[in-house]
Parts: structure tokens; sequence; C-alpha cells
């Protein structure tokens, strides 16, 4: 993490925060998602249990990524609207 605090978020979910059992023990991992997100969330994301996964720049899932295959599910999900 470089010692980055995201504004002090880790470090209050950290001391609990959120009322999750363990929460304080789970790896912690801040990404930006740049044009290929799942590629580099996969790239950051520790095996073999759960993690907390901070976005940095989240906006980038929808400004950078051109890749339908990488695309933000949500981004996927939008139609033009129709008049009828």
């Amino acid at each position: 993490m470089g010692g980055q605090h995201r504004a002090g978020l880790l470090p209050a979910l950290s001391a609990g925060a959120l009322p999750v059992t363990g929460l304080a023990e789970w790896p912690q991992v801040v990404f930006s998602p740049t044009a290929r997100p799942m590629r580099e969330l996969a790239a950051v994301l520790p095996a073999g249990g759960p993690a907390v996964v901070v976005v940095d720049q989240f906006e980038e899932t929808f400004t950078l990524c051109t890749d339908p295959a990488e695309a933000c599910p949500t981004r996927k999900q939008r139609r033009p609207a129709t008049v009828q």
C-alpha cells in the first residue's frame, strides 16, 4: 500500500468501522483499474481468502476501458434509450 491511506478509509476498516468478523486481519489491496480492470484486479488479489479491495480512480472502469470482456458489468447492461 505504500503508506497511502485514502483519506483514512483503510485505517477505519482496520479499526472495526464495519461489523465484519476478522476484517482487521484481511489483506488490504488498493489498485487503479486502468484500461484493463479485470487484469489489474487479478494481479493484485491475494490468493486463498477474503481481502479488502479499494478501487482508486474507479471511474477509469468507465472512461478508459474499451474491451467488452474487461468492461464493468453495469456498463455492459446499459442500453440506449428508445422513444416509442
